[in-house]
């Protein structure tokens, strides 16, 4: 655990400190799509400031009282940061933005994180988690077995350009494929990456 997160990690999972530690490494699943930040004037505001707003978004989920409520107050903060990013634009790349699926990748991995470390506002929200979306997740989710023969989004677009309409109509399909035999979305998630890790063994 400490290897992963740091020693940071080990402090109290409900505390501000170890939510930002999970939003950083989460930051790092996703920062390699969004161009351009590593050169933008504003790069420190513009990360920071999404720590600091997913430290929030977890302090509010003691209030989440069912999947409709977590449901839009994703959507609500992953629109906030396209919005945010929008109004920062790169002082040279003028196609910098953030898209919603990066925002999606961002917050679902922190939350994830999150449960691993035993936050207990996110444990309490647990069954109404999203799976983070990426090409792994698509390749796994469309097989019948062991996945869910759920079908990638139209257009064969990459998850890191996912957009809102696409994004949650997956997670929907997801979440009902999964609704029989497990817990959670992220309960199969889980699953179908033991069983990936037990794959690559074998082939090893």
């Amino acid at each position: 655990m400490t290897f992963y997160f740091g020693s940071k990690a080990l402090g109290d999972p409900s505390s501000d400190g170890v939510v930002k530690v999970a939003a950083r490494r989460a930051y790092r699943d996703l920062n390699r799509t969004l161009r351009g930040i590593g050169t933008h004037k504003d790069r420190d505001h513009l990360v920071n400031a999404t720590y600091d707003s997913l430290v929030s978004f977890v302090s509010g989920l003691n209030t989440v009282t069912d999947q409709s409520d977590f449901d839009e107050r994703h959507a609500r903060w992953c629109r906030d940061r396209i919005e945010f990013f929008t109004a920062h634009p790169h002082q040279d790349r003028s196609e910098f933005c953030l898209n919603y699926g990066q925002a999606q990748k961002w917050i679902n991995m922190t939350l994830k994180y999150l449960a691993v470390l035993g936050c207990p506002a996110v444990e309490k929200a647990y069954a109404y988690l999203h799976v983070p979306v990426d090409s792994i997740v698509f390749d796994v989710a469309q097989e019948p077995s062991p996945g869910l023969g759920v079908a990638r989004p139209p257009k064969q677009v990459a998850w890191s350009k996912l957009g809102e309409e696409d994004y949650l109509s997956y997670q929907k399909r997801l979440r009902e494929a999964t609704a029989e035999f497990y817990g959670s979305p992220l309960d199969w998630e889980a699953q179908a990456w033991a069983n990936r890790l037990h794959q690559k063994g074998e082939s090893a």
